[in-house]
């Protein structure tokens, strides 16, 4: 199956986001709640798939412009 990349996940264990730009690729954007969570900007080519529904859930995450700020829709 054919994916439209960037895809933004959200993994369900601490709340991290990542940008993926492969299945497996892909750049830390949130960092997670967890204390073995990433650090922003962390760049790795061995996530687990984004295709996988017990790690990743969507996210509305959106990346920041000159004209918007980043806002999760829990925060409204």
């Amino acid at each position: 199956m054919k994916y439209k990349y960037p895809i933004y996940k959200e993994y369900k264990h601490s709340g991290e986001v990542v940008k993926f730009t492969s299945l497996q690729s892909g750049t830390v954007m949130v960092r997670g709640n967890s204390i073995y969570a990433n650090e922003l900007g962390f760049k790795s080519d061995t996530f687990k798939e984004h295709t996988r529904e017990d790690i990743w859930k969507d996210t509305d995450f959106r990346e920041p412009s000159k004209f918007n700020y980043y806002i999760r829709k829990d925060d409204v």
